[in-house]
């Protein structure tokens, strides 16, 4: 699942993991959503024992390019390691 901010109580979207990019903390995922580069995201990643959570940044977005990508976006993110802290005002 794909969470878009990471100090948002914004909806989860469905998100597929299809590859890692070409660094190790990368990720390519397929979902229905455009997003824009340096927007941050949250990973949901379920696996059977355990449900992991990750902070990442979009990277690229693009349009699905092969027959039947019609809606469907191409997302690489990035994960971060540790994300900024939220500003609170005084």
């Amino acid at each position: 699942l794909l969470k878009q901010g990471w100090h948002t109580s914004a909806a989860p979207r469905p998100a597929i993991w299809v590859d890692t990019g070409r660094a190790e903390e990368q990720r390519v995922l397929l979902t229905q959503y455009s997003l824009e580069p340096g927007d941050p995201v949250m990973l949901e990643i379920r696996r059977p024992n355990r449900t992991e959570f990750v902070d990442a940044e979009v990277l690229s977005c693009r349009k699905g390019q092969r027959i039947g990508d019609d809606g469907i976006w191409v997302l690489i993110v990035r994960e971060i390691k540790s994300r900024p802290t939220l500003a609170t005002s005084r």
